[in-house]
């Protein structure tokens, strides 16, 4: 049948899914760029929404995003990428270490806190932060009272793409160079193929013109174009 996805060939998009994972305090809207860019090429594309500002991440990452692969994604399917952002790239992380699909593919992170922010440690000295930001600014310090130290070294292929260029000149508690809201420190990842620093702001990342266009080479072969 020519709609029949078990008579692709190996390599073909049509073959492979993409699923993108917002960040804390966001949703799948500022993925949607990058979302329609994927389709274009070809390939299936998951833009879920998740309860990134109640729900824990520890149970987003054991509990959500296992269930929701296991609902929403085909077992035909020969590969499966993830392109994550901020906080997705952790979830992303946690929820591998235990339930890992068989087919996984290639995975990027944009702007992953991998060793937790500055920022976050910051805001967490302010009761009223604490209360309005909800369990996971914990979750996203630095040190043994974040999220990130549960979590081991890349052994799949794995592009980071870190943004160096703040919105606001003015003070912050992250060391520069940063991105706003993550520190390029951050950003880096034991087992990554690539680490990439690029002229953005953490928000601009999912959304930068040629930022996708290293995706969708990396997601084809392994190659994003730029050296570490």
């Amino acid at each position: 049948m020519p709609g029949d996805i078990s008579m692709l060939q190996p390599g073909d998009p049509r073959s492979e899914a993409v699923v993108l994972l917002h960040g804390w305090y966001s949703s799948p809207i500022p993925m949607k760029r990058l979302e329609w860019a994927l389709r274009r090429e070809g390939y299936q594309v998951f833009n879920p929404a998740y309860r990134s500002i109640r729900v824990p991440l520890a149970t987003l990452a054991s509990e959500y995003l296992p269930d929701y692969l296991l609902r929403n994604i085909p077992d035909s399917l020969r590969r499966i990428h993830f392109v994550t952002h901020s906080m997705g790239g952790l979830l992303l992380r946690g929820s591998l270490a235990a339930h890992r699909p068989a087919n996984l593919g290639r995975v990027v992170f944009l702007g992953t806190p991998h060793h937790g922010s500055e920022a976050a440690d910051f805001w967490s000295k302010s009761a009223f932060c604490r209360w309005l930001a909800g369990p996971n600014l914990a979750s996203l310090q630095t040190g043994p009272a974040g999220y990130s130290v549960t979590l081991g070294p890349a052994d799949y292929e794995a592009l980071v793409i870190a943004g160096d260029r703040p919105l606001s000149p003015f003070w912050s508690p992250l060391p520069s160079p940063h991105d706003g809201k993550v520190s390029v420190a951050s950003t880096r990842l034991a087992g990554s193929a690539r680490h990439i620093v690029v002229p953005h702001t953490h928000v601009a990342l999912p959304i930068r013109t040629e930022i996708i266009r290293q995706i969708v080479q990396f997601l084809r072969s392994g190659d994003a174009g730029l050296h570490a």
